[in-house]
């Protein structure tokens, strides 16, 4: 069991060194893709609403069975609902109920960030001739704590991005919005174009799939708002690279492509060139 405690600890640390360097990447990328100055203004922006969310309550996003909460110590109301997961006196948006099932999927809030006590019974001391039965390794303190973790993140998550304007009260991502902040940046026309074009291609995409079919237990509109969303950013990492090669194309021999295509064909042709031949070791069937 020990063994197997440090060989999750260690996966652990690996995984958050890797999850670093993926992130301190993409921020350069997007930094020399729009500018020091532009990005880091908007990350600053972003960090603002994150605090800002921080100042109110978890917002349920799906059913949970409330009364299990308090078998297990959790702290209720009179109504048997946990006290850290009620939505605030004024909800933020408006709200969109799923059904007849009374349950509230609007914007939800953001969440105050501290782990909620465990409160494990007291239990009696088995006589010595009888043997305990063995107990799982994660229990569910275990997985009511993350449950509280994914909840809470996924709240915050949420309501920065209705306060940064992304998305609307029922969690839809407003292309509008996107367009408007795109065309206010100090950037060329061509990245604009595929920025807009990413954003709309990522909603049109991503509300055609029938998400229904994966039975999760997360709400359908906000699975929709999480693969859009990363479509929206890897889309944007691919325009960011084409935008890229706009700035250097004159380090190509281009007279592979027909002499009758359009600086934007062209452009088109040798990003895929590119990505598709850097990406061919993705080609595994095991």
């Amino acid at each position: 069991m020990c063994r197997a405690v440090i060989v999750l600890s260690l996966a652990a640390i690996a995984m958050g060194q890797e999850d670093f360097f993926e992130k301190y990447s993409f921020t350069k990328v997007m930094a020399n893709c729009f500018g020091e100055d532009v990005y880091y203004d908007y990350l600053a922006k972003v960090g603002i609403a994150q605090r800002e969310c921080q100042q109110y309550p978890v917002s349920s996003l799906h059913s949970i069975d409330y009364p299990y909460y308090e078998k297990l110590g959790y702290p209720t109301n009179a109504g048997g609902y946990p006290i850290y997961s009620q939505y605030p006196s004024q909800y933020l948006g408006n709200t969109h109920y799923l059904g007849n099932t009374g349950h509230h999927y609007g914007v939800p809030q953001s969440y105050q960030q501290y782990h909620y006590v465990k409160k494990r019974q007291v239990e009696e001391e088995t006589p010595a001739a009888v043997e305990s039965p063995k107990q799982p390794f994660f229990d569910q303190y275990y997985l009511l704590d993350s449950v509280n973790k994914i909840q809470a993140s996924l709240s915050n998550y949420t309501c920065t991005l209705h306060k940064l304007g992304l998305i609307d009260e029922y969690l839809n991502p407003n292309p509008t919005n996107y367009l408007e902040q795109y065309n206010q940046l100090p950037i060329s026309d061509g990245l604009k174009k595929d920025l807009a074009y990413g954003i709309n291609h990522c909603v049109q995409l991503t509300y055609c799939l029938p998400l229904e079919r994966l039975k999760s237990p997360l709400p359908l509109n906000l699975q929709y708002l999480l693969m859009a969303m990363k479509c929206e950013k890897e889309t944007r990492v691919d325009a960011c690279f084409k935008e890229d090669l706009r700035k250097n194309i004159n380090e190509f021999d281009l007279s592979l492509f027909p002499e009758d295509d359009t600086e934007e064909s062209k452009l088109n042709k040798l990003s895929a060139i590119v990505m598709e031949a850097d990406s061919i070791n993705e080609l595994e069937i095991l």
